[in-house]
Parts: C-alpha cells; sequence; structure tokens
C-alpha cells in the first residue's frame, strides 16, 4: 500500500493525522472538502478489498444504527481503496479497559452491553454479522454512547483475518476473540460467531482473563454466581449449535445472570434544519433531535423509581401471603416494548425529566417522513411488512428495521399512537402515528387523531424530542 501523509488530499478528503494501523489496514480522521465534517477513512492493506467490497458493501452501507459507526461511503477506485467512516470522537474499548482494568463492576458491565446488544440484534436481522467483536471494535463517545466499529473487516482473506489487529499500549485481546468456526476456509457467517465473541468479551470483564480451556468465571472471581458460570459454558461452546440462537437468546441469559432487567439507555437522531412536507404543504423547522423507538417500559419503569412518579398497575405486582402489599415490578418481556397506558401529562414529565419535550405535530412528521414528501417512513409504496399492525399488543420498539424512517426512526407508523404537543392549555391534545389496532386507512404519516389529555390507553405512548442538545 501506497505511504499516505498528514496533509494529503485522496479525492475531496484531506488526511489530518492516523488514528490507528494494524494487520488489515490504517484508520485516519480526514476532513471531508464538501461538507466540512470530520470523517474516518479506513485503507485496506489488500488488493482483494476491492472486489470483496464491491460485491458485499451495499450491504454495510444499509447499517443505520445509533448503536453501529457508519459506513457512509465506499471509495473503491481509489489507490488504495478506502471506506468512509462516521467518526466518533473517544476512546476504543481496548483504550478504556488500560485506566479501568477489569474485572468490572456488574454496573459497568450492564451499561456496555445494553447498548450493543440492540446494535448487534439489528443487524443480525438484515443478515449481517461483525464477525471481529473485541475491544478495539468497541467505541465510547464523548456523551458516554457505545458503538460497534468494523463491521465486515472479516470480509478480508481468512489469511489476513488471522494477523488480527494489536497495539503495543493494549492487551493482546485480538486473537481469542473470534469463534473456532470462523478459521476454517472457507467459512459460513452465522449469528452464533457474533455470541462467541460477545461471550469471550464478557468473561474478560467479569474476570480479567481470556477463556482457557475449561475455567469456569466464578473460579476466577469467586463473587460471581453459578448462573454466570452456566451463561458463559452455553455461550463459549465450541459447536455454534449449542450456543444461544440469537442476540435475543443471550440477552435473557444475561439478564438472568444479572438477575434483572437489561435496561436500554436513551438514544437521539438528529433532524437537520430544512424545509419539508407537512401534509401537502411546505414548512420548516431548525435543527433538533429525536428517540429514534418511543420510549420503553424499561425507561419507564427507571423514571418512576427514581422520580416517585406513579408506576402504571402493570409494573406492580402483589406479594405476602397473609398480608398482601403491592411492589415495583417488570417483567422481563415487557422491558423494550413501548410503555403505555399513560397520559399527556404522565408522557411531559418523563420528556422534561430526560431534558426534553414531547414532539410538536410538525416536528414528529418530519422525523417520520423526511424531506420528499413520502406518505410512509419506508417510502411511497404501502408494505404492511413494515409495521406492527393488525395485532393484540405492542412488540419490541427495535423489531421492524425495514420500516425506520429516512432518520433512522423506528414504529413512526403501527405499535403505538404517539402523543405530540399541541396548544398548552388545550384540553384535547394530538396523536400520531396509529397503532397495532389502527385500520390501514389511518396508517400514513400525515393522519392525526385528538384524545383528551387525560386519557390513558393500552395502545397509547410516546417519544421524545429535544431541540438543544
Amino acid at each position: 500500500m501506497k505511504s499516505l501523509q498528514s496533509g494529503q488530499q485522496i479525492f475531496h478528503y484531506s488526511l489530518w493525522r492516523r488514528l490507528g494501523q494494524g494487520g488489515q489496514g490504517e484508520v485516519w480522521l480526514a476532513r471531508d472538502e464538501e461538507s466540512g465534517e470530520l470523517v474516518a477513512l479506513k485503507f485496506a492493506h489488500s488488493p482483494r478489498w476491492r472486489k470483496l467490497w464491491s460485491q458485499r458493501g451495499e450491504d454495510y452501507l444499509r447499517l443505520i444504527h445509533p448503536g453501529i459507526v457508519r459506513i457512509l461511503t465506499l471509495e473503491l477506485d481509489a489507490d488504495p481503496p478506502f471506506l468512509v467512516l462516521e467518526y466518533v470522537e473517544g476512546d476504543s474499548l481496548a483504550e478504556v479497559l488500560t485506566q479501568a482494568p477489569p474485572p468490572w463492576e456488574l454496573s459497568q458491565i450492564e451499561e456496555l452491553f445494553s447498548q450493543i446488544l440492540p446494535a448487534l440484534q439489528y443487524a443480525h436481522q438484515k443478515g449481517l454479522y461483525h464477525l471481529d467483536i473485541k475491544p478495539s471494535n468497541l467505541l465510547k463517545d464523548k456523551k458516554g454512547n457505545w458503538k460497534l466499529t468494523d463491521f465486515g473487516m472479516p470480509l478480508a482473506p481468512p489469511l489476513e483475518l488471522s494477523k488480527g489487529l494489536s497495539s503495543s499500549s493494549s492487551p493482546p485481546l485480538s486473537f481469542g476473540y473470534s469463534a473456532p468456526e470462523l478459521w476454517e476456509s472457507p467459512f459460513t457467517p452465522l449469528p452464533q460467531s457474533d455470541i462467541y465473541s460477545l461471550g469471550v468479551l464478557l468473561f474478560y470483564l467479569l474476570t480479567g482473563h481470556l477463556p482457557q480451556g475449561l475455567s469456569l468465571p466464578s473460579s476466577l472471581n469467586p463473587s460471581l454466581s453459578p448462573l454466570w458460570d452456566k451463561l458463559l459454558q452455553k455461550t463459549l461452546s465450541l459447536k455454534p449449535e449449542e450456543r444461544p440462537e440469537s442476540v435475543e437468546a443471550f440477552r435473557r441469559l444475561l439478564e438472568e445472570a444479572l438477575e434483572k432487567p437489561l435496561l436500554l439507555p436513551p438514544l437521539k437522531v438528529k433532524i437537520p434544519e430544512g424545509s419539508f412536507f407537512f401534509g401537502s404543504s411546505q414548512s420548516f423547522l431548525p435543527t433538533f433531535w429525536i428517540s429514534p423507538y418511543p420510549v420503553t417500559c424499561g425507561e419507564y419503569y427507571q423514571f418512576c423509581l427514581s422520580t416517585g412518579h406513579p408506576l402504571p398497575s402493570r409494573f406492580k405486582r402483589r406479594r405476602g401471603r397473609w398480608y398482601t402489599y403491592e411492589e415495583p415490578y417488570l417483567p422481563s418481556s415487557l422491558v423494550d416494548t413501548p410503555v403505555v397506558e399513560v397520559n399527556f401529562e404522565d408522557a411531559l414529565g418523563y420528556a422534561q425529566w430526560k431534558g426534553g419535550d414531547l414532539p410538536t405535530e410538525l416536528e414528529w412528521e418530519k422525523a417520520a417522513r423526511g424531506t420528499d414528501g413520502r406518505p410512509y417512513p419506508w417510502g411511497f409504496e404501502w408494505r404492511g411488512n413494515c409495521l406492527h399492525w393488525r395485532a393484540e399488543a405492542p412488540v419490541s420498539v427495535y423489531s421492524y428495521p425495514e420500516g425506520q424512517s429516512p432518520y433512522g426512526c423506528f414504529h413512526m407508523l403501527g405499535n403505538v399512537w404517539e402523543w405530540c404537543r399541541g396548544e398548552s392549555a388545550a384540553s384535547l391534545q394530538p396523536l400520531r402515528g396509529g397503532s397495532f389496532q389502527t385500520e390501514k386507512s389511518l396508517l400514513h404519516c400525515t393522519a392525526r387523531a385528538t384524545l383528551h389529555r387525560s386519557t390513558r390507553r393500552p395502545d397509547l405512548g410516546f417519544r421524545v424530542v429535544w431541540r438543544k442538545t
């Protein structure tokens, strides 16, 4: 590969400084002179990358999720070829581990996995696998959000994959993370290959050691319960078919070991300023940020416990034999489903607690349909498989990725109606998006309804907007 230098111009990218270097290539911080944005450029050592990425690269371009470092462009005609990636200012987990070596507290592990599992599940739902999960491929931005990077890098030849990536300033963690089947040639990518890597990562964070032989985590860290042994013995099986079959299955085992639901952190997507269609008319909004998902039961449960806000009845259970009483309780099956049975004041209280607000109808509609006037978040044609409707109850906010809006917002149609902010003193407040019970005629981005602000229904939820961040 040709030598790269700071200040060098490649197409409309100006190289600033090298961010990393390894067996597969180099990563540089660069400025996109057309947009003025900072990006990361990943240059490949092998000339075979051009062919490999021309075959599969478009699939990875469609990975748009807050927990994944986006591939923005494929520059395969360059010499050497390179990828243009979203630049994440922050540290890799490998760098974090040099300052905070394991074993980690369970709360730290919960925070990390609650952010990376939804991202990995989203990719798997699209039939795409990471295949190289390790500390150097997990980035923590300045706001504390974890992101997976280098999706699809093992499309490189197996010989190059075996070289790994390492740094003299980081622990030698690369070799032990790949699933055994990935060392075979040819190999077939499987969801369980990523599950194995998650298990290695978890083992290391719990014990400070990579798995060796039949070592149990509790033998290395006596504070761990046998539930962790059960989880990791299954996850680290040499046979893929004996591991958890999906990210969701791994997550359930992790929750069992943690002895609590895995609560997912709030995320935001940026909606840039500009014109858009509101109904059939042009309108304009300044930049704002919105949650890509409806607020979940897990998030709302945390709000109630933190603030003393009354818990919905579904977040309680009766205890006691002779003297019965109610205690807070959130079933694992509800954690990532949208919170419902909240009225306008409940929704507004949560939004303000998060430092935000409920979206206006203009904000909601722009987030749902973008700027091209499409009637549905996914495009101009009706697709019944892109939303949750004609059903009995809401589903996970991370489902139906094929139905997301141009900005990456999920469930803008179907699943649950969403409160929006109308006139602050008005008794009737607007709703948008329809629900799992809504007729097809109302499942489009311009449909609206109103309800009294005190209404609570099992198909009525909300999401949060931020006008400053």
